[in-house]
């Protein structure tokens, strides 16, 4: 059963996902601080305007630039309530062959057969930039994105289980291609049998096409390079780094900038054949 924007709040056994399994609310952070984060900005400002009235040490231009403080306080205060707001009735209910997250009044199911992307971030658009978030974000075979982010209690927990469902189905179809000799995708990186290949823009191309206005269109040069010229592999932060031994220049693949990634790393573990 794919994505909907209508799946109702059925009994555990007559749920089309199957049984209930777990349940992640609102995290407390945001149930109960974020009101008293709205509560306490207003205080501290009114506290800073009368000490500005009433102690003379304070010189007016001073006491000028406190009541813009009070205003601003009074105006992060709102924000805060209506992101508190809008996030009432959030939640994620997790079956046995699917989810189904609580959104605005709406529910929005996704079973685990119909994920076609998972991201370990949260972001707009078609990759991560400079506004990604913490969490999950699941894409589905009908292109909607559902993110699981930080608002959600036990987050993190949610993410692995996305990443452990989604695993256990593609993997065993993803090695049969590998070991048939077809190349496996992840965004600009390819696995196969004869190595690792990096689609990139040369420096030349980056240059000219910024010049013309036509970066985004630069044609990309593929390289590809064989599992023997690698020796470990390290997973870091926000990188899987391919150690090239005896040169000082690894491979770095971003974890976060790539669909998937979870498959690509187990994909590594066990064909790679390098040290981790």
């Amino acid at each position: 059963m794919g994505s909907s924007d209508d799946v109702p709040r059925l009994p555990p056994d007559d749920h089309p996902y199957g049984p209930l399994q777990e349940h992640h609310g609102r995290a407390w952070t945001r149930v109960v601080g974020q009101p008293l984060l709205a509560l306490l900005l207003p205080l501290a400002g009114t506290a800073m305007a009368l000490v500005a009235r009433y102690v003379p040490e304070v010189d007016r231009d001073t006491a000028g630039k406190v009541w813009f403080v009070l205003i601003a306080a009074f105006v992060g205060s709102a924000v805060i309530l209506w992101r508190w707001w809008r996030e009432i009735g959030l939640g994620v209910d997790v079956h046995e062959r699917g989810f189904v997250l609580h959104r605005r009044g709406q529910a929005h199911g996704c079973a685990w057969d119909d994920v076609a992307e998972v991201w370990p971030v949260v972001f707009d658009g078609a990759v991560p930039g400079r506004d990604q978030k913490p969490g999950t974000l699941v894409v589905t075979r009908t292109g909607e994105r559902l993110a699981l982010g930080k608002s959600l209690a036990r987050w993190r927990k949610l993410g692995d289980r996305v990443r452990a469902e989604t695993l256990r189905r593609w993997l065993p179809a993803v090695l049969a291609r590998f070991d048939a000799g077809e190349p496996v995708h992840f965004g600009y990186y390819a696995l196969s049998r004869q190595g690792v290949t990096m689609q990139t823009a040369s420096t030349t191309q980056l240059l000219l096409g910024a010049a013309l206005g036509t970066a985004g269109a630069a044609p990309l040069q593929a390289t590809t390079l064989p599992w023997s010229a690698f020796s470990k592999m390290r997973l870091e932060r926000h990188w899987i780094r391919l150690v090239r031994p005896g040169l000082t220049t690894d491979w770095y693949i971003p974890y976060n900038a790539l669909p998937n990634s979870h498959l690509l790393l187990a994909l590594l573990a066990q064909r790679a054949q390098l040290e981790s």
